[in-house]
């Protein structure tokens, strides 16, 4: 009776205390939950860029949809290719994105679908334009034509700092052609160059 009342027949209980986890058994599942973390996170990260690319394009097909309607009421397409004005197009792209009349309420300054960069506050994510009277749009309209590359995003860049947009660094932009046709390149180049989305490297 005397070794009953001590617990000598119960040899989980040492002194009144139960029994815990080995180190051995702590670090197997602490494997285990590395494991699941490692082959996760890949899906979780495609996941997340794939919804953010998504909305990128939609505002993208958004903007094209709005400027074609814009230069339907300008006089439609021409065969013109050089300046923006002179193929019945907005002169400047802030005339057509600041006032918001054929249907695309944000700004080109405003965010796209992929997280804003956080390095640089002045160098948010953005929708960007070289549709102009004065850029390089007039020379290459005429080469490109239905390729010239109208509005851009380059915020899905997994390096989100000032120098994303450098043309010595490879980056990736997503962009609406003047035929409506979205495409995404991951190269170095000026993003803000038809040149830059174009299959060819001319």
């Amino acid at each position: 009776m005397k070794e009953q009342a001590l617990g000598h027949e119960d040899p989980d209980n040492l002194g009144g205390r139960t029994r815990g986890f080995t180190i051995i058994e702590v670090l197997v599942v602490l494997a285990i939950l590395a494991v699941l973390a490692a082959l996760l996170f890949p899906v979780y990260q495609s996941s997340k860029n794939s919804a953010g690319k998504v909305v990128s394009y939609s505002k993208l097909k958004q903007s094209h949809l709005g400027l074609m309607l814009y230069r339907a009421d300008y006089g439609g397409g021409n065969g013109q290719y050089g300046k923006p004005s002179v193929m019945n197009l907005p002169y400047d792209h802030w005339v057509f994105t600041d006032h918001g009349q054929y249907g695309v309420d944000w700004k080109l300054r405003r965010p796209g679908g992929c997280p804003a960069w956080e390095a640089e506050q002045k160098v948010t994510a953005f929708i960007f334009s070289n549709m102009t009277d004065d850029s390089e749009w007039v020379h290459e309209a005429p080469t490109h034509q239905e390729n010239t590359f109208v509005f851009g995003d380059v915020s899905c860049n997994p390096q989100k700092d000032f120098l994303a947009t450098s043309p010595g660094r490879t980056k990736t932009s997503s962009a609406v052609l003047l035929s409506g046709q979205i495409v995404t390149r991951t190269r170095r180049g000026n993003v803000m160059s038809a040149k830059f989305y174009d299959d060819i490297q001319r």
